[in-house]
């Protein structure tokens, strides 16, 4: 639909003239409509060439001073070379015009270029730019309230959510787009309003169709046409809308098995080709032409062609019409029996489907693969032939590749079309260290994160490898030599999924790696012969690997991968801060990083003590050793001992088999003890005991068990106050205090909050995989402003909120005053009302005129200093805290305090 839509919205048609006429129509948009100098300068020049009339247009975009006319003569440059170019980068041309037009806040030419854009996004198939673009230009006609442009964006949003059937939404978009043109057509005269009133009405039998209440559709576009055709403006934008409605009406006469009436409506089909040469018609006629005769006229046309036109269309842009008639060819040939026949129609749809979720945002996928996975065709794919065919195209497939990554990313696709596991990812070892080489729907980060369900896919993939044997479940077929069932029932548990196939990677007994899949519902792996197609695979997989790999590919790809270890994520460069005060706390730590001196961390709740921690672990020594972590306050009393010294058998009721402490686990690495400070007094000369003497003794055991931990330690609270109050052991804290890290409290380091928020959204779009949202100026101004009582851990928690329930992408102000119930204080009254102070100040300074002591400039230029001085008290002589105090650039405070000679730290 968005195609044809580019001839239409472009200023200017790349089409040979006579030469009694311009090679350009030029037509002038909303943000150049009053530059009458360039309307004369244009519309008064006949080019030769339009070699000529391009040259002429970049010269005047290079040379004119006005930016709107600059802006314009880009956008006329890149639509005039659409069939020049590659559309890639017609695409880039039109991005950097619309980049222009946003940087000089020209919010009118955005308009206009993001829908242009529409187009382009919708030719190449990149639906999730589409949809961005969608709510960028919804964004922008509510901030500028242009009445029309919301109708319009309505319309469009609700034929995007119809494509990929999520009929919820579309039916929301439509209902708001009908009640704006009502609401509208009461106080506005536009002529527009027609036009798309008849789009709503159009975008109502799309609803209809896709949910399948056929004879609703067809009564309705009906009633539509009869409607133009009394009308007179069945002329230009209508000529599309009318041949969409016949399109419909065949559809639905093919559904309802109408022959009669499908016969007339591919007649006025037809006829409407001769008087419009619509190549889009044209190719839908041919295509709906062809499931008449299969269905009405028992005719055997050619599938090959009907193919050809499908991918013809396909190229346009029109996915949702392709997408539906694969599919309602493929139940056609399942009510007949002869889907084993047309494998290449459901390869084709399996591609079609692949391309189109590749680039689906998240909120379209589910409806989108419910509507259109054919899941009946699977059932016959069990027949010899075909896993033959399967078998030795998967070889060849995988023989092509030369390079480990690309090897891995064909193999994990394959793998998962064959048996039909919705998930899956391959893991490669290298001096027994896994690492994930590439994945399917899942997060890389959190598989190798402890505690996770995806750790534990990672845990039975290690048994798998240690084993050498394969594990494949399944409702029918179970294949476990590992024993894995029963020794990894509750990491099955928790994966949660119904399927399962862990097969080893092993070339000449070289154990390599192991491939990962599994499914929620059944496979299609029912048997054993399907399990050893399936391994059969897997050994030419490994003999690929081996053969076509180099020890410096494999090598290569282990760095890359590394990036999603612990070392890597704790790292310091992890850790987001750029103040003084952080510096100062990583140098601490740096000098000490190596050294087995018990650390205590310092700082507020929720200021990242435990991250400090694990920087510490992964940063030295110790980081290949286990790194434990206990919170003293999360334990009862009388379970803290056996926890952290582990108990034997017997030594109390419940113990019914002996208990390995917290101690011992970290033995040879580092043990994290989070609030010291909540310690009972009892547990604090046991601990003392095992810092001097560096050894255990569980619970009910005699015999004492020698340590090497480093012992890390985090409180809140003054420990020294609570030594006064006799609530800590002052021995204890000498102990345990040989180094003190103080972590700064949020509102103590002003410049991190910016990047801290950038980074807790980066982070919630990395996780649910969707585009990062950002802060508005304004919106950064008031976190500045904020107290953040609950730090870094508060940051984080309302940066997740907003980044759910703001729908827009930027983050402003009035979304952070609508969710007051967010902060605990409001901002506004964390900060020093500075009302009294300038008040003082303005009436010294007037007083100052008054006397003419001092001129109008030179009261300016004193006011200034005074503002520039309290910022710079208030951020403890920061310039960056500064900047963001004024809403000022850095420079330019920077400039004035030497000019003003003032103190900076």
């Amino acid at each position: 639909m968005q195609w044809q839509r580019i001839q239409q919205l472009a200023f200017i048609q790349n089409q040979q003239r006579s030469q009694n006429q311009n090679y350009f129509d030029f037509q002038f948009p909303k943000y150049v409509q009053d530059a009458e100098s360039l309307k004369t300068k244009l519309s008064g020049l006949q080019f030769q060439s339009h070699a000529e009339a391009l040259a002429y247009l970049k010269t005047y975009a290079d040379e004119t001073p006005d930016v709107s006319h600059k802006i314009f003569a880009e956008h006329c440059i890149a639509l005039s070379q659409v069939h020049e170019l590659e559309l890639a980068d017609v695409i880039r041309q039109m991005e950097k015009v619309r980049d222009l037009a946003k940087k000089h806040d020209n919010q009118l030419a955005r308009i206009h270029l993001l829908k242009d854009l529409l187009s382009f996004y919708s030719h190449e198939h990149n639906w999730e730019l589409y949809h961005d673009t969608l709510e960028d230009m919804s964004y922008l006609a509510q901030e500028l309230d242009l009445i029309e442009d919301k109708i319009e964006i309505l319309i469009l949003q609700s034929h995007f959510y119809v494509s990929f059937a999520n009929i919820q939404k579309a039916e929301k978009a439509l209902n708001l787009a009908k009640n704006l043109s009502l609401a509208c057509a009461e106080y506005n005269s536009s002529n527009r309003l027609p036009y798309f009133q008849v789009q709503i009405q159009m975008m109502g039998l799309q609803v209809y169709r896709k949910k399948q209440l056929y004879k609703e559709a067809a009564d309705h576009a009906v009633s539509l046409l009869a409607q133009l055709s009394q009308s007179t403006t069945e002329e230009g934008e209508y000529n599309y809308i009318v041949d969409q409605i016949h399109v419909i009406l065949q559809e639905c006469y093919i559904e309802l098995k109408q022959r009669e009436k499908s016969i007339i409506n591919l007649s006025h089909m037809k006829k409407r080709l001769e008087l419009n040469k619509s190549e889009g018609l044209m190719l839908q006629h041919e295509i709906l032409k062809t499931e008449h005769e299969i269905l009405f006229e028992n005719r055997q046309p050619s599938i090959t062609k009907w193919m050809k036109n499908i991918r013809k269309l396909w190229r346009t842009g029109e996915a949702e019409f392709c997408l539906d008639q694969v599919l309602r060819a493929l139940k056609k040939c399942k009510h007949n029996n002869t889907l084993d026949e047309f494998e290449h129609l459901m390869n084709f749809q399996h591609r079609l489907l692949k391309q189109t979720q590749k680039n689906l945002p998240a909120e379209c996928l589910k409806s989108f693969l419910s509507y259109y996975e054919f899941k009946p065709a699977y059932s016959l794919k069990v027949s010899s032939n075909f896993k033959m065919r399967k078998f030795v195209r998967f070889s060849r497939e995988l023989m092509r590749e030369h390079n480990l990554k690309d090897i891995c990313e064909k193999a994990i696709d394959l793998f998962l079309e064959f048996s039909q596991c919705r998930r899956g990812f391959l893991v490669m070892y290298q001096e027994e260290i896994p690492y994930v080489v590439s994945s399917r729907k899942f997060n890389e980060k959190k598989i190798i994160e402890p505690n996770t369900p995806e750790n534990r896919c990672l845990q039975i993939v290690e048994r798998v490898f240690e084993e050498g044997a394969p594990f494949v479940q399944s409702k029918v077929y179970v294949q476990d030599s590992g024993q894995i069932h029963e020794n990894y029932k509750a990491h099955l548990e928790e994966i949660n999924q119904n399927s399962y196939i862990v097969l080893p990677l092993i070339s000449d007994n070289n154990k390599m790696g192991v491939i990962y899949m599994d499914a929620p519902d059944e496979m299609s792996v029912s048997q054993i012969e399907d399990v050893e197609s399936i391994e059969a695979i897997c050994y030419i997989l490994a003999y690929t690997i081996y053969n076509e790999t180099t020890p410096e590919e494999v090598e290569k790809a282990s760095e890359t991968l590394h990036k999603n270890s612990p070392e890597h994520k704790y790292s310091f460069e992890n850790f987001v801060g750029q103040s003084e005060k952080v510096i100062k706390l990583f140098e601490t730590i740096k000098h000490t990083i190596n050294s087995n001196a018990t650390v205590t961390i310092n700082g507020e709740s929720g200021v990242g003590k435990e991250m400090i921690a694990k920087i510490i672990h992964y940063n030295s020594i110790r980081k290949d050793k286990a790194f434990v972590a206990l919170n003293c306050a999360a334990i009862p009393e009388n379970l803290l001992e056996s926890e952290l010294f582990g108990y034997k058998k017997g030594a109390f009721t419940g113990a019914d088999a002996d208990k390995q402490g917290l101690f011992s686990k970290a033995n040879g690495g580092t043990i994290f003890l989070d609030e010291i400070g909540e310690m009972p007094m009892s547990m604090q000369v046991k601990l003392l005991r095992v810092l001097q003497e560096r050894e255990v003794t569980p619970v009910g055991g005699s015999d004492a068990e020698r340590i090497d931990v480093r012992v890390v330690c985090a409180t809140n609270r003054n420990l020294l106050d609570m030594i006064d109050k006799g609530l800590f052991r002052e021995d204890l804290y000498y102990r345990i205090q040989v180094v003190n890290v103080t972590v700064p409290a949020l509102r103590d380091r002003l410049e991190d909050i910016p990047p801290l928020a950038n980074y807790a959204l980066k982070l919630y779009a990395l996780e649910n995989n969707v585009n990062p949202k950002r802060l508005s100026s304004d919106a950064v101004q008031y976190i500045m402003t904020y107290a953040w009582p609950g730090n870094v851990r508060e940051l984080i928690n309302v940066m997740y909120n907003l980044s759910i329930f703001v729908e827009n992408d930027t983050i402003t102000l009035a979304d952070l005053e609508e969710r007051q119930e967010l902060f605990r204080v409001n901002a506004k009254a964390v900060t020093e009302n500075p009302a009294n102070q300038s008040s003082g100040m303005t009436d010294a300074l007037s007083e100052k005129i008054d006397s003419q002591e001092l001129t109008l400039s030179q009261a300016k230029q004193e006011f200034e200093k005074m503002q520039i001085q309290r910022a710079l008290e208030k951020s403890g002589g920061q310039i960056t805290s500064a900047s963001y105090h004024l809403q000022m650039p850095r420079p330019q405070v920077s400039r004035l305090v030497k000019k003003y000679g003032l103190k900076e730290e």
